[in-house]
């Protein structure tokens, strides 16, 4: 059977080439496929049908990208003040040692694959108000960006949904502590605000800290701590165990120390002039 003695029925935006191929007015190029020997003769889109296939397609995977990139956000427990904090917007009016920081996280991120696969960690500690939060919240925004499960805690919140695991319907402990172990970045903020030298606490909270680091370290995770204290002084002035002070040492690969006056507090002074 011949397909070329076949009626050919063309559309408004087509046009019949002669070599009885079928051809869109808009880009000239054919509507049809032949078969090397002739007999066969099939549709097929021309180019500018094929371009706007694959811009819906864009349009599709963009939307189903920043749906994904929403709902890693709000797992992220980042919170409203840093949701829109980047690199990009940083205020680089600081101490070197806080540029230097910026360029070594932004390094970690660029270079996450391998990040991932070794395992790389990042100690950041230094006096209040001298930007580590917001440094870890970029850390934390750009590999959202592309596509990487990150959760930003603390140990006093954890504490608390720990606590609130026995009482309300919600998740359980195992839970709670199996997600922050297992989550491609756990970026821990602020470890020693809480102090653990309690012994009401120790027994608990002591146990659960180790338990989620000594579950990352052997795993190879990495992991983002802040810090007011240098890790010795979480030992000595916070209550720290010993052993799990040696594990966040040992999966910091990159110890960041950033001083100088708060520069939340100097800010806050300029505005108010």
């Amino acid at each position: 059977m011949n397909y070329f003695n076949q009626e050919i029925v063309l559309q408004s935006d087509e046009y019949l080439g002669e070599d009885s191929r079928v051809y869109c007015k808009n880009c000239n190029t054919s509507r049809e496929w032949i078969s090397e020997d002739g007999e066969f003769k099939v549709r097929c889109l021309c180019r500018c049908q094929q371009e706007k296939q694959q811009e819906l397609e864009k349009q599709r995977q963009d939307m189903i990208r920043l749906e994904k990139m929403k709902s890693l956000k709000e797992f992220s427990l980042l919170g409203r003040r840093y949701e829109n904090s980047t690199f990009d917007n940083l205020d680089l009016n600081r101490p070197q040692a806080f540029t230097k920081a910026v360029r070594r996280s932004r390094a970690y991120c660029d270079n996450w694959k391998i990040v991932k696969s070794q395992g790389y960690g990042i100690y950041i500690f230094g006096p209040v108000g001298t930007g580590k939060t917001e440094l870890v919240a970029c850390i934390c925004n750009e590999l959202i960006q592309n596509l990487v499960p990150v959760i930003i805690t603390n140990f006093l919140e954890v504490s608390k949904k720990l606590r609130d695991s026995y009482n309300l319907e919600t998740e359980t402990e195992n839970q709670i502590i199996d997600k922050l172990a297992k989550i491609d970045l756990l970026i821990l903020d602020d470890i020693g605000s809480e102090i653990l030298k309690n012994k009401q606490r120790e027994s608990f909270m002591q146990e659960k800290i180790y338990d989620i680091i000594n579950r990352r370290y052997i795993n190879k995770m990495p992991t983002v701590f802040t810090s007011n204290y240098s890790i010795q002084q979480l030992i000595d002035e916070r209550g720290l165990e010993i052993r799990t002070a040696d594990r966040i040492a040992e999966m910091s690969n990159a110890v960041m120390k950033l001083d100088g006056t708060s520069y939340r507090e100097t800010k806050i002074l300029k505005e108010k002039k």
